[in-house]
């Protein structure tokens, strides 16, 4: 059975509360990424900004997210997968909350990410020698 472990992503890339969204997005489009974790002053990840965040938070209501920062729009608490579980269950997370993307935990850590795009092309996975057993 395949696991979350076996697709999540281990590099994510943060930003912090005070972060405007303009410079979010920069990052996101430069590294052709769909989200960022956001950080608080203490280091600790608080939240998440997406591409949907963004449009909805920010464009559809006509904010200038050259001002707007992450903790205006952001997506908190983070919500979030063991690492063990399997990928059929992220997705029915995903499903039940309407998100695409979760936070990874291991022992009570954040390890990582797994978005949408890691479950719906499982093959990639498959190539790279993960177990479909």
């Amino acid at each position: 059975m395949l696991i979350v472990k076996d697709v999540l992503t281990r590099k994510v890339v943060t930003a912090s509360l005070d972060t405007p969204v303009r410079e979010i997005c920069g990052t996101m489009a430069e590294k052709k990424i769909g989200s960022v974790f956001i950080t608080n002053p203490k280091n600790e990840l608080v939240g998440i900004l997406t591409e949907s965040d963004v449009v909805r938070k920010v464009v559809a209501a006509d904010r200038i997210p050259y001002v707007t920062t992450a903790a205006d729009v952001m997506s908190a608490p983070l919500i979030s997968i063991d690492i063990e579980e399997s990928v059929y269950r992220a997705q029915e997370l995903m499903d039940e909350k309407r998100i695409l993307h979760l936070a990874v935990k291991e022992k009570d850590k954040i390890v990582g990410m797994v978005s949408i795009r890691d479950l719906i092309h499982p093959y990639e996975h498959f190539e790279r020698g993960t177990s479909w057993v």
